[in-house]
């Protein structure tokens, strides 16, 4: 669900119908996972992406039928025909992709949406189902969004036949953390959903506001993440020098990590350049559940210049891990060599 902050506070401060398309399933090769989401303002502005730039100047032809018709329609792609060469769009990733495009009015969001935006400034989890194929007598229509909560009520269908087999569903999509398109043979309903897990987005704390981390921090909001930068110099941890994060915290290790939410879905990157403020800052952090931790002290290869004084050096022939360090460049693991 990367960039539904932006879909959300755009659908916020709407002041006339718009439509909001939702990639709701792939076959083949795709630029975009399903789930990925655009709003089509009246006037022609646009929020986020549901593939590299091909199918939203086809998809923008549908909207004023949409908005017209206050019915949800979904919009077959078929990259991989080959008269797509001759009179399509010709792209290149040679897979089929389809596209719920539903309108959206003014004023209060609609309760799914609501609920999911909830679930990511809480940092809860859960799935959400979009329908986007139904058969004759299902019990559920094209456009209908069912929420599952890990720790709530959810939205979910009344008790019955059709919702177990759907909330079994979307425990199984939080469980593997990644979105699933189901279709359900006639005899059960004919029905076409798509079930994504809801997730905390990455949380990535960054100790130390230097300006060798403002960088650092455009990046990691471009990914989508949500960004906390902490520091014990209050000259430098500031919003004017941070626009991106979403907390800044001024203070000192350890107490400065008290109540944040630090958890699996959380790394944090210490990179303050300061010997004592480093050392507490990852005694404290290593004791931390995080997902992923990452230390910018000493070179990549030179695993003896941040440790703290007086520990000893791993023995002669013992692996260790050298660059980078908590980032994931595309390798499986870092690269392990003898540390002196």
């Amino acid at each position: 669900m990367t960039g539904l902050t932006d879909i959300i506070r755009t659908l916020e401060g709407l002041t006339a119908p718009a439509a909001l398309a939702t990639l709701v399933r792939v076959k083949g090769s795709s630029y975009r996972k399903p789930g990925a989401q655009m709003v089509f303002l009246p006037g022609g502005a646009q929020t986020g992406l549901i593939s590299a730039g091909c199918l939203e100047t086809d998809v923008k032809a549908r909207v004023r039928t949409v908005l017209a018709s206050r019915e949800p329609q979904v919009a077959v792609f078929d990259m991989g025909d080959d008269l797509d060469l001759i009179w399509g769009t010709g792209m290149g990733c040679q897979g089929r992709a389809d596209v719920l495009l539903e309108a959206v009015a003014p004023g209060a969001l609609p309760e799914w949406l609501a609920r999911v935006d909830r679930l990511h400034r809480t940092r809860g989890a859960g799935a959400l189902v979009t329908v986007f194929a139904a058969g004759e007598g299902a019990p559920c229509r094209v456009g209908d969004r069912f929420v599952l909560e890990a720790d709530g009520p959810g939205l979910l269908p009344p008790p019955g036949a059709f919702r177990d087999p759907l909330v079994a569903s979307m425990r199984g999509a939080l469980d593997l953390g990644l979105p699933v398109s189901v279709s359900w043979p006639a005899s059960e309903g004919g029905l076409s959903f798509l079930v994504e897990p809801i997730l905390p987005p990455i949380a990535l704390w960054v100790v130390g506001a230097g300006e060798h981390t403002r960088p650092l921090a455009r990046l990691a909001k471009g990914l989508g993440w949500w960004l906390g930068v902490v520091d014990h110099r209050p000259a430098l941890a500031t919003a004017a020098r941070f626009p991106e994060a979403d907390r800044i915290v001024v203070g000192h290790p350890p107490e400065v990590f008290e109540g944040m939410a630090l958890d699996g879905r959380s790394a944090a990157l210490v990179v303050s350049h300061v010997y004592e403020i480093d050392k507490a800052s990852l005694a404290a952090l290593l004791r931390a559940p995080l997902g992923s931790r990452a230390t910018g002290r000493g070179a990549p290869g030179s695993c003896g210049n941040w440790k703290p004084k007086g520990s000893r050096r791993p023995r002669p022939g013992r692996s260790c891990s050298t660059g980078p360090r908590g980032w994931t460049w595309g390798a499986r693991r870092p690269r392990p060599s003898p540390c002196p």
